[in-house]
């Protein structure tokens, strides 16, 4: 397909490839968004490496999911509480550092991309300040951010974005109109990729990367159904897809 996602992702997807993204590194070998989690995953030849995104007050872009971090009787909210505190309270409920992005692309450099999921607003300016030094490392920033995404794309970055899409769109929204989508990606729940919809998004030039995905079967469905990527907790079943499944 004709898409505007940076190299090599793009290459892959005009050669008919798809795009392999671990969800958050591997989350069943070491907990999602640290540094175990990344390289755990780099072990299994991943395109991407997703990761979530909050800015503290002090400047640092973390990887953490949730908007808030608990460590025994304290609960943080993270873009209210400075890096070095945090960084101690999950030190002491994971065991693990909290880093932030600049380590993860240091982490991935030269090996695989990242894909950046917005967890708050206003982080494209910093998120593209990163992004400047990271020349060997493609990055596709992905979320319901849509100033944001609109900003990274319009700056003319060789960065990707994805819209992201969850089940509950056609609720909010009514129908899927993927004229509006405004980004090189969506970044769409399994559940609603469905064939029409992916068609179109093509007609675009917009890949349709699919979340999340533990299942072999199902993952080979979906690539028959000709969605560009798959999102997994599970980055070691992707060495097993394109192989035909036993009898």
């Amino acid at each position: 397909m004709n898409s505007s996602l940076p190299e090599p992702l793009r290459g892959r997807l005009s050669r008919g490839e798809w795009i392999r993204t671990a969800h958050r590194g591997a989350p069943k070998v070491a907990p999602g968004n640290t540094l175990r989690s990344i390289l755990a995953a780099l072990a299994f030849g991943v395109d991407l490496v997703e990761i979530d995104v909050h800015r503290t007050p002090d400047g640092r872009l973390v990887l953490w999911h949730d908007d808030h971090i608990t460590s025994g009787l304290h609960r943080y909210a993270v873009d209210e509480v400075e890096f070095s505190t945090l960084h101690a309270a999950v030190k002491k409920s994971l065991g693990e550092e909290l880093i932030d992005l600049p380590q993860a692309i240091q982490a991935v450099a030269g090996k695989a991309g990242l894909m950046v999921d917005l967890k708050a607003d206003m982080l494209a300016g910093p998120i593209m300040d990163c992004a400047h030094a990271a020349t060997d490392t493609p990055m596709v920033v992905c979320g319901d951010y849509r100033d944001a995404l609109r900003e990274i794309r319009a700056s003319g970055r060789s960065i990707g974005t994805s819209l992201t899409l969850d089940r509950s769109y056609r609720l909010r929204d009514g129908t899927l109109v993927p004229e509006q989508f405004d980004t090189d990606a969506v970044t769409i729940a399994y559940q609603i990729a469905e064939g029409e919809l992916i068609a179109r998004c093509h007609e675009l030039g917009i890949a349709v990367l699919a979340w999340t995905v533990d299942d072999l079967p199902l993952m080979r469905r979906l690539l028959a159904a000709d969605v560009d990527g798959l999102t997994s907790n599970r980055a070691d079943l992707f060495a097993s897809v394109d192989e035909p499944p036993r009898s």
